[in-house]
């Protein structure tokens, strides 16, 4: 009989799965299961812990670079841009003192520097690979980056622009005012006409460097921030302490009146926002959302 048939079926499952041999092979099943989940998990924490350290590592390695690109920079403006800047303004308003007085008689001396500078070592190159392709960071800290290499490539232009006319300058046979026409680009006496040429490069190299010094010292700030947020995610994640990430102190420098006052750029920085890491979401919790997604899916196709 068909009833027969259901309940002997039953009957025979029940015996079946209250058999040793069944306890057996589900025990083992959820066994290899969470053996598997077990291992999987082990090898995901292992994978978090070196990408994390790995991100540590760069960071500060990012770090030195961006506080040599610094230093080289503080040791520039000290040793030539600043000089250079402070003694041709000074020169340039005795120059416009006698230009603006009448009874004023006799050659202007020029005591300018006609030295030919080289330009300083600025290594940008391992820096900026690291902010694009090795270290985990959006928004300012490439725009910092970017910014910085404009800047880099005014100083060598403004430095070339000025060597060529240095030359010029040694070059004339019969200096006479010319001489400072050119040094303090003001107009020609016969020409009328004016070259600003020696005026820019003085002027424009100065907060070329400045600029400069204010971008790198901002991406070190983004950096230091960054590596500590890597560093409090360790910490949180396998309860042991990484390496420290560098903090760079530049105290020297703004007591020598080297770096420029965040004050005339704090706008540019305002515009552009770093955007932090984001909380790190255990392995719990994130198959907690995947359970809470999945019922919620299962719901919405109910309804």
């Amino acid at each position: 009989m068909p009833g027969c048939t259901v309940l002997l079926s039953k009957t025979c499952l029940s015996i079946v799965a209250n058999s040793g041999f069944s306890t057996s092979l589900v025990g083992a099943l959820f066994g290899a299961w969470g053996g598997a989940w077990a291992a999987q998990r082990i090898a995901s924490q292992e994978k978090g812990r070196d990408l994390l350290l790995t991100e540590i590592r760069e960071t500060n390695n990012a770090i030195m670079n961006a506080f040599t690109i610094c230093n080289s920079l503080i040791a520039f403006k000290e040793q030539h841009a600043k000089p250079l800047y402070e003694k041709y303004n000074a020169q340039k308003m005795q120059y416009d003192d006698v230009l603006a007085n009448p009874f004023y008689v006799g050659p202007f001396h020029i005591s300018g520097d006609f030295r030919l500078i080289r330009p300083p070592i600025i290594l940008t190159a391992g820096l900026a690979n690291a902010i694009d392709n090795k270290i985990s960071t959006l928004g300012r800290p490439q725009a910092l980056m970017h910014a910085l290499l404009q800047q880099q490539d005014n100083i060598l232009a403004m430095l070339e622009l000025r060597n060529v006319i240095i030359s010029e300058m040694k070059s004339l046979e019969n200096p006479g005012d010319r001489l400072a026409e050119i040094y303090f680009g003001v107009p020609s006496s016969l020409t009328k006409s004016t070259d600003t040429r020696h005026h820019d490069s003085i002027i424009y190299l100065y907060e070329s460097v400045d600029n400069a010094l204010f971008f790198t010292e901002a991406l070190l700030n983004d950096l230091v921030d960054h590596g500590n947020e890597c560093v409090a995610e360790y910490r949180g994640r396998f309860k042991e302490t990484p390496s420290k990430i560098a903090t760079p102190n530049f105290k020297e420098a703004y007591d020598k009146n080297l770096m420029p006052a965040p004050a005339e750029h704090r706008e540019w920085v305002k515009k552009i926002k770093r955007s932090g890491r984001p909380p790190y979401q255990s392995f719990f919790s994130k198959n907690v959302k995947r359970v809470r997604d999945w019922y919620s899916e299962l719901a919405q196709r109910d309804i």
